[in-house]
């Protein structure tokens, strides 16, 4: 990693960790400088706005989030089943890892001061749209029924997203695992076809 990539490296994972603690729009700027070691106007060098570091951040941990998720649904010899239950896990083992990511966009929707919408079109629409074609793939082969595979892509990923927010961040008791697993079973069950 080369002196700049490192450098902007710093500030993100500076700005993942103050905001944790005290929310995104609470967060200022010197107080990433600080946390990174670095100084303010170098921040502003990278990111003209906070605004904009928000967006890269979000954008950089969905794209981390579809490389992983293209590598499961490009393996040959599975079925849908079978990846849709390993995007699953997948799914619930990167956010579980990375679970200051999820207090960083919930902390920031105390103040509207970025707007989310072009973030999300952008991040989250494909790793939708790669779940729809899993589920897609499933219909043709008779696994699955006949639905629209967007909005159970969509249904599935805002199940899973407020399973893993009711364990991580509300602290509620209970084994994440047991808890994937329902939520796999439940999933998995409801999508296949009658026969």
């Amino acid at each position: 990693m080369g002196k700049v990539e490192d450098s902007i490296e710093k500030i993100i994972q500076a700005t993942i960790r103050v905001a944790f603690e005290r929310g995104f729009a609470n967060t200022r700027t010197a107080d990433i400088a600080k946390e990174a070691g670095v100084s303010e106007g170098l921040i502003f060098k990278y990111f003209p706005t906070k605004s904009h570091l928000f967006a890269i951040i979000i954008k950089g941990v969905f794209q981390r989030l579809k490389a992983g998720a293209d590598a499961i649904i490009t393996q040959e010899n599975m079925t849908a089943s079978v990846k849709l239950d390993a995007l699953i896990d997948y799914h619930f083992n990167f956010f579980s890892k990375q679970y200051n990511i999820i207090f960083l966009i919930l902390g920031h929707s105390e103040r509207k001061s970025v707007e989310l919408e072009p973030v999300i079109e952008h991040a989250l629409k494909p790793y939708t749209q790669l779940m729809a074609k899993v589920i897609n793939a499933g219909m043709e082969s008779g696994e699955f029924r006949s639905c629209n595979a967007e909005t159970i892509a969509m249904a599935i990923i805002g199940s899973m997203q407020f399973n893993l927010i009711s364990k991580l961040l509300l602290d509620n008791t209970g084994d994440l695992e047991a808890t994937k697993n329902e939520v796999k079973e439940y999933i998995l069950s409801g999508i296949k076809a009658i026969k």
